[in-house]
């Protein structure tokens, strides 16, 4: 039995002498760039020619974040998701279709948008408001439909840290205890500017490291982030306390 086990393994590393190297050979381009080449190709390629779609319609997300949306989601079941910066409209349309899977029968997707120039979608559980999130009207209108609602936001407004942090501040209330706030792109701090990552000015990631040196009542949840190849480092806000 012996012998036979050594006669399999001395075969088993012939093989693998012979189609291992020209199989890692064949596949090099595809497989054994860098993790910084790979998130280059996917932002200026993928998401710039909007090639991540929900049923037609451009998300311009990361796929790996979103599956980690669909997670949250299933597991917070909010009655309401607050979406500040919506496009298109592919990540609304997203969310309510996963309020219609999960049956939660008084589920919401309220979008929040500067502008309705490139929106395409329509589905009963979509409300919008239309104007800037800093807009104090728009802010208290997103505050009066969370009232006694299990609430989830998040954030693909503009990016500059202090927009994000004013948004941070402004609707971290809505938040509701267990559930969160998301924050994307954080990942543009991550990145030196000049190859389409990378921004001149501060974004996500500064204002969500101030906000949490502000507020005790949320923490970043890493976790969210064990595919590594998040958008948004340090960006899944979890609210712990009321």
């Amino acid at each position: 039995m012996a012998a036979m086990t050594s006669l399999m393994h001395r075969v088993r590393r012939r093989v693998l002498r012979f189609t291992g190297p020209r199989l890692r050979r064949e596949w090099r381009g595809q497989y054994g760039g860098r993790l910084t080449a790979w998130l280059y190709y996917h932002h200026r390629t993928v998401l710039k020619e909007k090639q991540v779609t929900w049923f037609g319609v451009p998300t311009v997300r990361s796929v790996w974040d979103t599956w980690i949306y669909q997670e949250i989601v299933a597991e917070t079941r909010p009655d309401l998701i607050i979406e500040i910066g919506s496009d298109a409209g592919g990540l609304t349309l997203f969310f309510a279709h996963l309020l219609d899977l999960l049956d939660i029968a008084t589920g919401r997707v309220l979008s929040i948008d500067i502008s309705r120039e490139r929106w395409q979608v329509s589905h009963p559980r979509i409300d919008m408001l239309t104007g800037s999130s800093g807009d104090p009207a728009i802010v208290a209108a997103a505050h009066a439909a969370a009232q006694n609602r299990r609430t989830l936001v998040l954030h693909d407004g503009d990016h500059h840290s202090e927009a994000v942090l004013r948004d941070l501040r402004a609707y971290a209330d809505c938040v509701s205890p267990g559930s969160y706030f998301i924050v994307e792109d954080g990942i543009a701090d991550v990145f030196v500017p000049g190859l389409g990552l990378g921004q001149i000015r501060s974004g996500p990631l500064v204002a969500c490291r101030q906000f949490l040196a502000e507020r005790t009542d949320f923490v970043a949840d890493r976790a969210r982030e064990r595919y590594r190849v998040t958008y948004n480092p340090m960006g899944y806000l979890r609210r712990i306390s009321p």
